[in-house]
């Protein structure tokens, strides 16, 4: 679905949309070995941590690796492609299945060696507390 500011709801809008706005199937079968998807995350400033959720459906929790470097957080997570017989063919193929990787910076307070994450029903949550240092405003002379 097309999202505008200008919604029309035309026929020729419904009907050309998926012409114009998708991604051709040569250009995503050539692409589909290298790709690599991602996925939402929310991240939510408390007084005392940073929060993140990120949505990763199909995983467990053994696929999924979490990583800070360089003051950024790296979540990715890995699944394998389910058997398909040759005679099947996909009417739509929505699932995203390989990796899926999300890099976002950090903020420069967040206390690195006591970072805490758990995994339930298809939501890592990442608990990244914060230092006692904290920005300051600095008054121009």
């Amino acid at each position: 679905m097309l999202l505008s500011p200008w919604k029309t709801n035309s026929d020729f809008d419904d009907f050309f949309s998926p012409i114009v706005y998708r991604t051709p199937s040569w250009i995503s079968k050539r692409t589909q070995d290298w790709a690599v998807d991602t996925f939402k995350i929310d991240m939510v400033d408390t007084p005392d941590k940073y929060q993140v959720q990120a949505e990763i459906p199909g995983r467990t929790k053994e696929n999924i690796k979490i990583k800070i470097d360089n003051g950024h957080l790296t979540i990715s997570a890995e699944s394998s492609a389910e058997e398909r017989k040759e005679e099947d063919t996909f009417i739509y193929a929505e699932i995203k299945r390989g990796l899926m990787c999300r890099t976002v910076p950090l903020p420069e307070n967040v206390d690195e060696d006591s970072v805490k994450a758990t995994y339930e029903n298809g939501v890592l949550h990442v608990l990244l507390p914060k230092t006692g240092k904290s920005s300051r405003e600095i008054s121009i002379m």
